[in-house]
């Protein structure tokens, strides 16, 4: 999936689907973050042609409920659509102007790489790689790099796993993306990558969003 690491919600988080390589797991399409009104949780972007996007759903949606149970917080509400399998319906109360309204989704299939939707914060840092949980869950694995994004442009690699972000060792997407997401154009991120069984240092000037 390609992701600008734009917000602090995981990369793989933002999109409603596990950060694991299970093909059931449900996938509906979305970039999500905590509403700073503390009504649900605003959608931030939504992937074109994803099961969200056919719904309807549009980003500045502040999701409200899903399915009787009120989403309050991003990671069980993630959890709860990556319980789902493929082809189950889902419904959304949310909020849109103002005004509630419901959605309901099919969940789909998560795809084996995703890119990431569109993003109005022009000030969120940008690496442009995609990304996937690495081998046996560990670090993260470049699924695809933005052809002349700050990834590319710094050497990152499709096949790199990416082991270690400015000396933490990387455990879990959604922290890394976290981490990324804080970032603001110009600062700069060390990568530790394992490339071909060796390991080396790549460091990474943060861009701003195309």
């Amino acid at each position: 999936m390609f992701t600008r690491f734009a917000v602090p919600v995981a990369f793989v988080l933002a999109l409603v689907a596990r950060p694991v390589a299970a093909e059931d797991a449900g996938f509906v399409g979305l970039q999500l973050k905590a509403d700073e009104n503390g009504k649900g949780l605003q959608v931030m972007g939504v992937l074109p042609d994803s099961p969200a996007d056919k719904a309807g759903l549009k980003a500045g949606d502040v999701i409200t409920d899903m399915d009787g149970t009120a989403a309050k917080e991003l990671k069980p509400f993630v959890d709860a659509v990556a319980a789902h399998k493929p082809g189950d319906e889902v419904a959304f109360k949310v909020l849109r102007d103002g005004k509630e309204q419901s959605i309901k989704v099919k969940v789909g299939k998560r795809p084996t790489e995703v890119p990431a939707p569109p993003e109005k914060d022009e000030s969120a840092g940008f690496v442009g790689v995609a990304l996937k949980a690495g081998p046996d869950d560990k670090g993260a694995e470049v699924a695809g790099v933005v052809p002349d994004g700050p990834g590319d442009k710094a050497g990152l690699k499709k096949g790199d796993v990416i082991t270690d972000m400015n000396g933490k060792a990387v455990t879990d997407l959604r922290a890394l993306a976290g981490e990324v997401g804080a970032m603001k154009p110009g600062d700069e991120v060390t990568f530790k990558v394992t490339r071909d069984g060796k390991d080396q240092t790549v460091k990474v000037k943060v861009g701003k969003r195309p």
